[in-house]
């Protein structure tokens, strides 16, 4: 799947359902966890992505879902500047280093409007700047 055709997709869904979420991809998710909270599922990559999350807050819920699509290794910024240029910018956060972890570039994220939801890009503070991941968290009530 490309990125802008990924982005159009995202930008329409409205419960972040197993069904909701196979239908845009055109692929099955596997169930691969759950708690109290929400259930995890996983698809495999296509396009530019290497695999697909779906974190579900259930199947009747309507708000509050995340969907991450990996890219196999990191892409530059400038790569995914014409998908994102069309894309309001909220803000720029910094993640704190993982403690314990080897040394490792300083991650963030960007994040834009995305229809009723927002997207993060998540980063690497490298040189050039690049993007690990799309994150997709649905909107709240």
């Amino acid at each position: 799947m490309k990125i802008t055709p990924f982005l159009r997709a995202a930008a329409r869904l409205e419960d972040f359902s197993q069904a909701e979420v196979e239908a845009m991809l055109g692929q099955p998710l596997r169930r691969t966890q759950q708690s109290s909270a929400w259930i995890g599922f996983e698809a495999a990559g296509a396009g530019h992505f290497a695999e697909f999350e779906l974190r579900s807050p259930g199947p009747s819920a309507r708000f509050g879902g995340l969907l991450i699509g990996r890219f196999p290794r990191p892409l530059t910024l400038q790569t995914l500047a014409p998908a994102l240029d069309a894309l309001p910018f909220l803000r720029e956060e910094m993640n704190p280093p993982p403690i314990g972890a080897a040394v490792q570039p300083p991650t963030g994220g960007r994040w834009f409007r995305l229809g009723p939801h927002e997207l993060a890009v998540s980063i690497q503070l490298t040189s050039p700047v690049s993007a690990t991941a799309l994150a997709v968290h649905g909107a709240y009530p």
